[in-house]
Parts: structure tokens; sequence; C-alpha cells
């Protein structure tokens, strides 16, 4: 999964973090933006982050692996970039990509478009995009908070 923005998201996730419960190979990774926050350390708004979405967006157990930009924590420049992908890959075979944000504003009232696409050619090409984001060290793990 990877998404912008999660607020009041942890009913989103719940069916989720169930079914992991109960499944101990179901390997959930979630791609977080993080959002900068003038005059506090990177370090710092990353456990920040991490404190309140795993307060927040997911409060259960087991938890997923969760990535983020650190280009993301810069103040500015041309180096600075935004997570701001909807994406969600399904055994590397079902894909939704839309404009949804996983919160309860684009779940229950924005107008949101989205195309859910049965395709194992895309989903293990989108799969393995994040992947190499991680190997490269694009994306990295998000602190434990």
């Amino acid at each position: 999964m990877v998404g912008y923005a999660f607020h009041g998201s942890a009913h989103i996730f719940e069916p989720l973090a169930r079914r992991m419960s109960r499944r101990a190979e179901l390997r959930v990774r979630l791609v977080a933006n993080v959002p900068y926050a003038r005059g506090v350390p990177a370090e710092e708004t990353a456990r920040r982050f991490a404190r309140a979405f795993l307060r927040d967006a997911w409060p259960f157990e087991p938890r997923p692996e969760i990535y983020y930009d650190p280009r993301s924590l810069e103040s500015a420049g041309p180096g600075r970039a935004v997570v701001h992908a909807k994406l969600i890959v399904v055994d590397e075979e079902v894909l939704y990509l839309g404009s949804a944000n996983f919160t309860t504003a684009a779940f229950e009232r924005n107008i949101e478009a989205g195309l859910r696409v049965r395709s194992a050619t895309l989903g293990k090409r989108a799969s393995d995009h994040f992947d190499q984001l991680i190997r490269r060290g694009d994306l990295v793990a998000l602190p434990a908070g």
C-alpha cells in the first residue's frame, strides 16, 4: 500500500490487521508520506510520525512494514520529494490505483476516482518498483517511534 494521508484510518485498516493476526505468512508493506515539520530535525519528525501513525492509523498487532522517502523531510529545494501515490497491490496480481487517501473523508465523503485491475504483469512490476526503491535506499524503514 502506498499513500499520502492516513487521518482517521484505523477503521479502514482494521479488517486487514485482523487478517494479518490470523495469517502469520501475510506480509503487509506500507509506504507513507512523512510531511516536513519546520524547525524539527528529520529523525525526530519521522519518530513523531511513527508514533502518531501507530497510535491513530494502525493501533493493531501485528504491524505492517512501513517505509518513507527521507527526501520528504528536506526543508526546501529541488531535492525535496513527496510520496503522493495512492496504490494498493494485492498478491502481485490485483492493483488499485486512484486518488483516494487512506482517510475517513476519502472513504466516506469525497468524490474520488480509482481503477482496480487484475494483472499479474502489472502487479509484479509495481511490487518490483517499490522493492527496488527500498533496496536502493530511496525508501527507508520508519523508525519504531
